[in-house]
């Protein structure tokens, strides 16, 4: 009976300061106070400083959780020196990339990414340091399950998504996988179906799994929790199973003392069972 393992993560930390106008909090306190736009503005942070944040450096691997105890607070006060932007667990990105994987994630052509004139009505303006650079319109104008913002947040869930996968198989055939669950927080949908839609299968398809279905699990942030229940009881039922290796492999070992290694005749490997998740280990003294 094949067993569920976690194989490899990977995290996609994106910086994008002149988004933060979009957030739930931030969207409601300027549409009362216009000028928390700018009060907004002056408290951001710059990619490099961002990069530096210990906290960030822990959460993409370069360093271990237990030095942040060292570290006085704030601990934005205390950047590290020669921060890398990779690490062990993911990257960190910036925010020009971030708005070239929204448009890449977009085959609608819902981002516009054009300084020449003013957004349409009805658009997100996209900007960089408070200056147009693009908008993103509407998926329907009669669809509030598809205002230009949930197109935002809902592109923005693909690609960070798509990023981190990507990362994430490195060193795995995509052809291979055959189930993809996502977990993302936002709803993707319609008006017939808001929360309808799968985000699940349009990564997949972004990092070349082709030969994969797969679904949303929606929890909040609980939502990974969950996903790793429901794929592992899915390996275990034999309903899915990820070959990583790129040929038979075989993970068991039998070890022998030095005083019978001379009389060891022979040692035999039954690659073509399907029994167990374990290939049949012979050993003839």
């Amino acid at each position: 009976m094949p067993e569920a393992a976690l194989l490899g993560a990977s995290y996609a930390l994106f910086h994008v300061p002149d988004l933060v106008r979009y957030g739930s909090k931030p969207s409601r306190q300027i549409a009362r106070d216009p000028l928390q736009l700018a009060a907004i503005a002056a408290h951001v942070r710059s990619y490099e400083s961002v990069v530096a944040y210990p906290p960030n450096q822990v959460f993409i691997g370069n360093l271990a959780p237990q030095a942040l105890d060292l570290i006085e607070r704030p601990r934005f006060r205390q950047p590290m020196e020669s921060a890398r932007e990779e690490g062990a667990f993911g990257r960190i990105f910036p925010q020009d990339l971030f708005y070239s994987r929204l448009a890449d994630a977009d085959p609608f052509h819902l981002v516009h990414m054009d300084d020449s004139g003013d957004a349409p009505p009805g658009s997100a303006v996209l900007t960089r340091a408070g200056r147009p650079v693009g908008w993103i319109e509407p998926g329907h104008p009669d669809d509030a399950s598809q205002t230009s913002e949930v197109i935002l947040e809902n592109l923005a869930c693909k690609a960070s998504a798509i990023e981190a996968a990507r990362m994430c198989l490195r060193d795995v055939d995509p052809k291979s996988i055959d189930y993809v669950i996502n977990t993302g927080e936002e709803a993707i949908g319609d008006r017939y179906q808001r929360g309808g839609g799968n985000l699940a299968k349009a990564v997949a398809e972004a990092v070349g799994c082709t030969s994969a279905t797969g679904a949303d699990v929606k929890a909040f942030c609980c939502a990974p929790a969950h996903a790793l229940i429901l794929a592992a009881a899915a390996i275990r039922a034999g309903l899915y199973e990820h070959s990583w290796a790129k040929q038979p492999l075989c993970c068991d070992f039998v070890f022998v003392t030095s005083d019978l290694a001379s009389r060891v005749r022979s040692v035999t490997v039954d690659a073509h069972t399907q029994a167990s998740d374990h290939q049949p280990v012979l050993v003839e003294f």
